[in-house]
């Protein structure tokens, strides 16, 4: 049995769910666009634009429905039962080695009750 890392309350961890060859693809996809750097990270943004200073997401802010590879994962995230409804939103943010990340608290009202 594989131990698991401590993680916050409600957080869970599925190792894999993603295979090697998925994220391969998913970070050729994600290199090929065009990234925004106004953070100290480089950040894209899928669905809705989320406004980090309103930390809002609003029916203004949507940029199109999901391209067909993360649209394919967030119906997979329904069908594997980790939403109950399709997502609609996604946002890619690169980390570099050393970076981590900072405190925060997610906008309540933008999202639905699970993040993946």
């Amino acid at each position: 049995m594989e131990t698991q890392p401590h993680l916050p309350p409600g957080a869970s961890l599925t190792p894999d769910w993603i295979t090697p060859q998925q994220e391969v693809a998913l970070a050729a996809f994600l290199d090929a666009g065009d990234w925004s750097g106004g953070l100290k990270r480089r950040v894209r943004h899928f669905g809705y634009r989320y406004d980090y200073r309103a930390r809002s997401a609003t029916v203004e802010s949507r940029i199109g429905p999901l391209p067909d590879m993360l649209k394919g994962l967030a119906e997979r995230l329904v069908a594997d039962g980790f939403f109950s409804d399709v997502p609609d939103q996604v946002i890619a943010n690169e980390y570099l080695p050393g970076q981590g990340i900072s405190a925060h608290v997610d906008c309540e009202p933008c999202f639905g009750e699970v993040i993946a």
